[in-house]
């Protein structure tokens, strides 16, 4: 009974973030493609139906099987499932950074994730758009799990490969999972090789390689090819006119959109980069930047709705950052695109000053912004919404876990229950903000 109580007392985080996962998803129903999903039949077996989605629709044939499945049963399967997946994708994260297992930092992280912009997870139906995005994202969290291992130069055990290739099979049919794996694994073959001048492990390779094979998969997909021409045509008919100057501006508008929406992540990562810059840093100029981006993303984020209340005509020119290419707010958005360019920069610039030794906080923010940019290269991406931001808000929330885990030690007891206050406090606005409209 003992060791028992030591293992949920370990456990007690995630078993808690399970408990509030599955209450959030007490009351979720099916609709929008789950409606549509849960009424289809497969006269020639579901074989067939794979096989006519990958000459017509899209190569996301694994999710796909998993997802019509998913129908089957009883939601409430789908239910324990999802709230097991969301807590695992916790777990692995503490796994990966918490290398002392120190419970404090997993209350941290199960409170992070609750900031993940969930509600966005009904955009398409909460079954499809979780299969589809959020499992993807936790199954590649667990298949980057042993380059840990292997940089800490432990072993791993021979029977976790296979699991491995199964979850990355399926995390690499959804196409920005596939576009990010081959980014950071490129990354982790130059950092490893050219600046460690250590040797590469097969497996990071293995990775690479594997991104790339999944990479001509996708673009060879007679089904993606047409789904971008049907999304086109229905929905973003302007598409084929953009110049490609215009399709960069409709990239950083519409990624800096999503942020600026789904705003929890991003303020957050703005209050840590704003207290870690005056905490290590001894440059007034730093500090300034650092203030001034926290202020510019309280202005645009949290500040938003006042300001439409007060200021109902200026949001179309101004605050609503989207695609507009007729005047006069084709020349407006410049003066919001240099707002957005030194937001960015000084972003990257305060993430360089604070993590030169250790890139990965960079590379995730890159990364994770450049999932969401792609879309100037695919209809599709802008056509299914704001969902497609999933990985952007998941590399912020890692982000935010590595700049707490770095002021860590500074804190005493006051201010670590400050900051795990202030972080229930925005979780409980997420909470009750998905509960409002859902």
């Amino acid at each position: 009974m003992k060791k028992l109580i030591d293992k949920i007392k370990q456990y007690l985080p995630f078993i808690l973030l399970f408990m509030f996962y599955f209450i959030l998803h007490y009351k979720i129903y099916y609709m929008v493609d789950d409606i549509i999903n849960s009424g289809r039949t497969y006269e020639n077996g579901m074989l067939t139906y794979l096989i006519d989605s990958y000459n017509h629709w899209s190569s996301r044939l694994i999710i796909y099987f998993v997802n019509n499945y998913m129908y089957i049963f009883p939601i409430i399967i789908w239910k324990l499932l999802d709230s097991f997946i969301i807590t695992l994708g916790a777990v692995f994260i503490s796994k990966i950074f918490n290398d002392k297992k120190n419970k404090y930092l997993d209350y941290v992280i199960c409170t992070l994730v609750i900031t993940f912009p969930f509600i966005q997870m009904g955009t398409a139906g909460f079954i499809a758009t979780t299969v589809t995005y959020y499992w993807p994202l936790v199954f590649l969290l667990i298949c980057l799990y042993p380059i840990k291992k292997i940089l800490n130069k432990q072993n791993i055990k021979p029977y976790f490969y296979p699991l491995l290739f199964i979850l990355l099979l399926y995390a690499t049919d959804n196409e920005q999972i596939t576009c990010f794996l081959f980014g950071l694994s490129l990354c982790f073959i130059v950092y490893l090789k050219f600046i460690k001048k250590e040797k590469v492990n097969w497996y990071i390779y293995f990775l690479l390689i594997f991104s790339i094979l999944k990479l001509i998969y996708i673009k060879t997909c007679p089904g993606n090819e047409e789904r971008s021409i049907i999304e086109m045509t229905n929905r973003f008919p302007l598409y084929k006119t953009l110049s490609f100057k215009q399709k960069i501006l409709m990239g950083i508008f519409y990624t800096t959109n999503i942020l600026r929406n789904d705003n929890l992540p991003i303020v957050i990562l703005m209050l840590l980069l704003c207290y870690i810059t005056n905490l290590k840093n001894k440059y007034s100029f730093n500090k300034i930047i650092s203030i001034l981006n926290l202020l510019l993303v309280i202005s645009v984020s949290l500040l938003y709705s006042l300001f439409v209340q007060v200021f109902p005509n200026v949001n179309s020119y101004i605050l609503n950052i989207g695609v507009s290419f007729s005047e006069p707010i084709y020349y407006i958005n410049y003066i919001t695109l240099l707002f957005i360019v030194i937001f960015y920069t000084n972003t990257l610039y305060l993430l360089f000053i604070n993590f030169k030794d250790n890139l990965l906080p960079i590379i995730l923010f890159i990364g994770g912004i450049a999932t969401q940019f792609i879309m100037i290269f695919s209809p599709t991406i802008y056509a299914s919404g704001p969902r497609t931001g999933s990985i952007m808000f998941y590399c912020i929330i890692v982000i935010n876990f590595i700049m707490i885990k770095q002021i860590y030690p500074t804190l005493n007891e006051n201010k670590k229950n400050w900051i795990i206050s202030l972080l229930i406090f925005l979780s409980i606005i997420s909470f009750l903000t998905f509960i409002s409209i859902y």
